[in-house]
């Protein structure tokens, strides 16, 4: 009765579209092997054609099924993309996604196991939240370090380099899928990158260190465990930048306790994307860091913007008003660094001094300051 129902449902209401994932199943003539997920898609007024145009678009084989659905897979070896591939079909199509996994295509033949199938079907953002803290292990050994250069344009040598994390799944889906592990992700980054720091980025050159709110729930704790990790690659406070960002997630005054007692050690303190957001200001005042980063919105085609450059301008100068150090970030044309320079910043950041990468010591020893001096 209730499998009878949810047929005409199908034929009546829903482009259904089912994907398999079937471990190293191989068809008849054994020169493809089939790996895919279970998904029931409703897409309204979207065109059937143009979502399975899409799907090839971005490297899925589809294959028509029966009862309306289809099976679709990826080449052997792209496996892991898989979520990858299916978050480039963008928002329009992922907003209506439903998906689950099956153990094979003769699953589905019997009725109350489709019917279990479809009781069981999960949003794509639901579905990639389970699919990475499943594959904690996996997630967590993929983790990598890559470091971008951020250099003082009033002196013309290299200052430090920002550590920030690769791994198997881009990192701004972690941050709103991996919720359960994200702190043990922001801990195993952060002890990679100063594990690095270590052997290939000498002193005096420094390291920001980005913490977010997840890392900081219990401030105390967290200050603990950076000592630790100091003291267990015998890197001086003096060596690194604590860089806090989304500042709404932590408790001001438990905060300011810790600031107070790291600078004292030596550690100095950023805060990221100075001028955005509500309360980026009122951080400012309540923290009063030694280095602000001035968002990139401000400074992207600064060269070109009257009301860009007057912001900017007043940044710097009530950050030197009270003895800080002022980042421009986002530098990527050479106007760009000519303005800022111009402005007074002390330090720049961007892809035009140089991208993120795992290899610190290819810029240590870089003329990129020959490179800079042309410019401003």
């Amino acid at each position: 009765m209730l499998y009878g129902l949810l047929k005409k449902l199908y034929n009546v209401f829903f482009l259904e579209i089912f994907f398999y994932k079937i471990k190293r199943y191989k068809y008849n003539n054994k020169r493809r092997k089939l790996y895919a997920m279970p998904l029931l898609i409703h897409y309204g007024n979207i065109d059937k054609q143009s979502f399975i145009d899409k799907l090839r678009e971005v490297g899925f084989w589809v294959k028509p099924y029966r009862g309306g659905t289809y099976i679709i897979d990826v080449e052997d070896g792209e496996e892991s993309q898989i979520l990858d591939k299916l978050a480039d079909l963008g928002g329009h199509y992922l907003k209506y996604l439903r998906l689950t996994y099956i153990p094979s295509e003769e699953y589905l033949s019997h009725p109350d196991n489709l019917v279990r199938a479809l009781l069981n079907l999960k949003s794509f953002d639901k579905f990639l939240e389970e699919n990475v803290v499943f594959q904690r292990k996996e997630i967590l050994d993929s983790l990598y370090p890559v470091f971008q250069p951020i250099f003082d344009i009033k002196h013309f040598e290299l200052y430090a380099f920002e550590a920030l994390c690769r791994g198997k799944f881009p990192i701004y889906y972690l941050m709103k899928f991996a919720k359960p592990i994200l702190e043990t992700i922001d801990w195993t980054c952060r002890e990679k990158a100063l594990a690095v720091k270590k052997k290939e980025i000498p002193p005096p050159i420094k390291l920001f260190l980005n913490f977010f709110p997840e890392s900081m729930k219990d401030v105390r704790k967290a200050s603990d465990r950076l000592f630790y990790l100091l003291e267990k690659y015998k890197i001086h406070p003096t060596e690194i930048v604590v860089e806090i960002t989304e500042y709404a997630g932590f408790d001001i005054k438990q905060l300011k306790e810790i600031v107070k007692e790291w600078k004292e050690t030596g550690i100095m303190i950023a805060l990221d994307d100075i001028g955005t957001g509500e309360d980026s200001l009122f951080r400012f005042v309540e923290i009063m860091p030694d280095i602000i980063k001035i968002d990139m919105v401000f400074i992207r085609d600064i060269h070109l913007n009257k009301v860009k450059r007057d912001i900017t301008r007043y940044l710097i100068n009530l950050a030197h008003a009270n003895d800080m150090l002022v980042v421009a970030e986002g530098v990527e044309k050479p106007e760009e660094l000519q303005v800022v320079y111009q402005l007074g910043a002390d330090l720049v950041q961007g892809f035009l001094i140089g991208k993120p990468t795992p290899n610190p010591r290819s810029f240590i020893h870089s003329p990129i300051y020959h490179k800079l001096r042309q410019y401003i």
